[in-house]
């Protein structure tokens, strides 16, 4: 089905608009479901909010207005101009099988070409004049006809040329709308540039060999009044505009006026109608009255005139007047005050952070919305004109313009290296795929740089399955034999209790060893995503409550149950900790945690206890035996400097309690 334009359809909407405006100047109303015509409440009773309406202001047909507001005002500019960079300036991050050094070429294509300034740039247009268009420009192709990105030579794609609604008309006739199914079906099929236009005069352009840019989507009928573009958006918040702009000039007229000094001068009309020498003589002594007046000048008036001081202030309620006024605007343009102003709103204790995460997450919506179909075949065009070939799982992510602390990037660097490594270590990934992937990380976090392309090919391609009798190194100090033993116990953070193992020969005990150990570190792998809080000063993971079972059939936890994030422990995980009731007490007491036969196994870090003897009793109840001796007690405060210079891996031996 073709959608027709004609003169008729306009004419038709013209109609309707004066019947509009002829029903409101009879006094026609519409009513809503509640009014009480006795009271004169509700639309549709006789009172003044019966009277109010919304009237036509096309302020998106008049480009000179739209662009001294653009040029002129402040608040203007920063609605044209802040979310269209926003939208842009983090670029993407590709996501593909393609090798790291054809993805660099990738994101140097787009620079070199100029593509995100011209991204920037279409963006800004489209949303100041409502629409615009970015022109593939490819040396030796004709414009008019479908764009077939396999016919792209090398080379041939030069970037993109933004034309605004006013430099390129769009077909609108039968013929002249895309009748193919698809997204873009019922728009313009071409783009004839004008004669004004600063390149490309009289093309004819292919829909396929351009990205639109609009600024609001219209409805159907709207976006035909608007040749098929969209709506500025300076449209929706111009009246918001000059409220706010006529507030703040009034403010700084009357600023002008709480200077004003008055004087009463006998016989003033008479010297003013008298003029010549009289008047004159006035002036001279007005002046000389205004040259002498400071802090310690001298005023001289006559003994019948006055003299009075106006000490005027300004009103308390404008601050907040101009702050709603504002609010308003933020809302209007979907951006927080802290963006919109550059600073967050006077007298709210609040630092606009939850604020901005929030409109970042609107222009994630956007970038989603009106980018990803252009910037994906700008991509494959990108890459045809270089000669590297895009993959069919090709895919790429906006990146994130939410800027990380130092102290966060070193969080998500040491989490990411710990786990590419790990699943290096247990034969997930070869030892090229994990260089590649530190590689990768590096990129964002300043790290790994100096990886090179010749450390990844020389690196082996294949898991590497540790041989049977080797143990890992972080594993050497944990004896093997313990597996051995017939009690049944708990692999920590699995949830699920582990059978009793037996061996017929060493090398089955050390094959079963190893598997649990790879289930071990694969299952820490993925609570790494579990949230890491701030208690007693330090960096802990909660894995079990209080109250709660750590396995199947196991006691009700007597306290609460993690790890400390920073430590490692004799088992090559984190410390593990109890968090005790008093999360006021400075004591800290070290457990040594033996197996069943007495055999030392790991420390446990007491916290939140104020007696031993508490934290005794808990460490009971949840494994049903006593902690190994000795115990030891330490301040809070020295428990980092502890973690720093002891080694955890070792049982306590000294500073015994008793």
């Amino acid at each position: 089905m073709v959608t027709r334009v004609s003169n008729k359809s306009v004419a038709l909407k013209t109609k309707e608009e004066k019947k509009t405006l002829k029903d409101k100047a009879t006094g026609r109303k519409t009513v809503d479901s509640f009014a009480n015509f006795q009271l004169q409440l509700g639309i549709g009773a006789d009172n003044q909010i019966s009277s109010g309406t919304y009237g036509f202001n096309p302020i998106t047909r008049y480009r000179v207005l739209l662009e001294w507001v653009h040029r002129g005002s402040w608040l203007g500019g920063i609605a044209i101009d802040t979310a269209a960079e926003d939208m842009i300036r983090g670029g993407i991050e590709i996501h593909s099988t393609m090798s790291a050094k054809d993805i660099g070429k990738m994101q140097k294509g787009f620079v070199e070409l100029g593509i995100w300034d011209r991204l920037t740039y279409g963006t800004k247009m489209g949303r100041l004049y409502g629409g615009a268009i970015g022109v593939f420009l490819i040396d030796g192709h004709d414009f008019s006809t479908p764009l077939d990105i396999s016919k792209v030579g090398k080379n041939q794609f030069k970037g993109l040329m933004v034309l605004d609604r006013w430099q390129c008309t769009p077909t609108l006739n039968q013929d002249g709308l895309i009748e193919e199914f698809g997204p873009e079906l019922g728009k313009p099929k071409f783009y004839i540039v004008n004669n004004e236009s600063p390149a490309l005069r009289g093309k004819k352009i292919h829909y396929t060999r351009v990205i639109r840019f609009i600024g609001v989507e219209l409805p159907h009928y709207q976006a035909i009044l608007e040749q098929l573009w969209g709506l500025s958006v300076l449209e929706r918040l111009y009246d918001r505009l000059i409220a706010f702009d006529s507030a703040t000039s009034g403010i700084a007229q009357y600023i002008h006026r709480m200077h004003l000094r008055v004087f009463k001068i006998d016989g003033y009309r008479q010297i003013m109608a008298a003029g010549g020498k009289l008047l004159l003589g006035f002036q001279k002594f007005a002046e000389a009255m205004r040259r002498n007046q400071s802090n310690e000048g001298v005023t001289f008036i006559d003994s019948k005139d006055e003299f009075i001081a106006h000490n005027s202030n300004i009103s308390g309620g404008i601050s907040e007047a101009l702050l709603q006024l504002g609010q308003q605007l933020a809302g209007a343009l979907q951006m927080p005050l802290v963006r919109l102003f550059g600073q967050s709103p006077a007298g709210l204790n609040a630092t606009g952070e939850s604020d901005l995460r929030t409109y970042y997450e609107s222009i994630l919506q956007k970038q989603e919305q009106s980018l990803r179909i252009p910037i994906t075949k700008l991509c494959h065009l990108i890459g045809q004109s270089i000669g590297v070939k895009i993959p069919e799982e090709f895919g790429f992510n906006f990146r994130s313009l939410w800027a990380l602390t130092d102290e966060q990037k070193s969080g998500v660097f040491d989490r990411d290296t710990r786990a590419i490594v790990e699943a290096f270590e247990t034969g997930i990934i070869s030892q090229k795929v994990a260089l590649q992937e530190l590689r990768q990380l590096g990129r964002y976090t300043n790290r790994w740089n100096n990886i090179g392309d010749k450390d990844i090919e020389d690196a082996e391609d294949e898991v590497i399955n540790q041989l049977p009798g080797e143990m890992p190194k972080t594993e050497q100090k944990v004896d093997k034999d313990k597996l051995l033993s017939s009690r049944t116990f708990n692999e920590k953070g699995s949830g699920k209790a582990i059978p009793r193992i037996t061996a017929k020969s060493k090398d089955e005990a050390i094959k079963v060893f190893r598997a649990l150990k790879s289930v071990k570190r694969i299952a820490k792998v993925a609570r790494d995503e579990t949230p890491i809080i701030q208690m007693f000063g330090l960096p802990i993971v909660i894995e079990c409550n209080k109250g709660e079972k750590r396995w199947p059939n196991g006691p009700d936890w007597p306290a609460g149950y993690g790890y400390i994030a920073s430590a490692i422990g004799t088992d090559g995980d984190e410390l593990d900790c109890f968090i005790g009731d008093d999360l006021t007490s400075q004591k800290v007491f070290i457990l040594n945690h033996n197996d069943e036969e007495g055999e030392f196994e790991e420390l446990k870090v007491m916290l939140g206890y104020s007696d031993i003897q508490d934290a005794l009793m808990d460490y009971e109840i949840a494994y049903d035996r006593l902690a190994g001796e000795p115990a030891m007690e330490i301040n809070l405060k020295e428990v980092n400097s502890w973690l720093a210079h002891a080694d955890p891996t070792l049982p306590v031996e000294q500073r015994v309690v008793n």
